[in-house]
């Protein structure tokens, strides 16, 4: 039985690296792959022609590689959810693959230019970024620490970007927390995870509270008094 598992995890690798190098535009040499997996040339155009056949695979000259419409459209598919995800649609009207095709052409000069502010954020932060990415996206708690405190443990929701600074939306202590991510200094990631609350997402999309993104940390200061007040008895 551990046997069979084994078998499936390497088939399982071996499709992966195959499906993400044709996703990627690559050309694949049959001889080149035998060598790489160390499987027969039977089982690798079983692969390709069969297991993989869905992704309309051409065999020409002989490489294996998708057919130039095929790859445009997973291309297309992937820049426009991107796109969605990231809240920029907004921007363009009415934008879908036939407009991103005009955008992706190869010109000069291009046909649309955003202007924004200068990126305040150093490239030294990407693997605090990444970490912290990994873990929005997979639910899971983290530690984080500032130099002015230890935040155990974070939940991660979201980041946002503005006027050239990346902040992380965060639960911590069950209360809404904004972190600057050129404040981060050690991100750890925890095995535990959450599940997201709907209210802080709905939160952070209002255009009142990404405006007070930088005054987030004094404004939490000043409603302290007020939070810690004892509710007045009705009587």
């Amino acid at each position: 039985m551990l046997q069979t598992h084994r078998k499936y995890d390497r088939m399982a690798v071996r499709l992966s690296s195959l499906i993400a190098r044709l996703m990627a535009g690559e050309s694949l040499s049959l001889s080149a792959l035998v060598d790489e997996f160390q499987v027969s040339y039977r089982t690798l155009r079983r692969d390709l022609r069969e297991r993989l056949a869905y992704l309309d695979i051409e065999f020409q000259n002989g490489v294996y590689r998708l057919y130039p419409n095929t790859l445009k459209a997973y291309r297309d598919k992937d820049v426009l959810t991107f796109v969605r995800q990231t809240g920029m649609t907004r921007i363009f009207p009415g934008l879908d693959s036939r407009l991103l095709g005009l955008l992706l052409s190869q010109r000069q000069n291009a046909p649309c230019i955003i202007w924004h502010h200068a990126h305040r954020t150093s490239a030294e932060y990407s693997d605090n970024f990444y970490q912290l990415i990994y873990a929005i996206t997979c639910h899971q708690q983290v530690v984080v620490l500032t130099l002015e405190q230890r935040f155990s443990p974070l939940l991660p929701y979201q980041f946002i970007y503005r006027e050239g600074q990346w902040y992380l939306i965060a639960e911590y202590h069950q209360q809404v927390q904004v972190i600057l991510l050129d404040d981060i200094h050690q991100v750890q990631l925890l095995s535990t995870t959450f599940k997201p609350r709907n209210d802080i997402f709905h939160l952070a999309h209002q255009n009142s509270f990404i405006a007070a993104l930088p005054h987030f940390r004094l404004l939490s200061q000043l409603m302290v008094p007020y939070m810690s007040l004892p509710q007045r008895s009705h009587s």
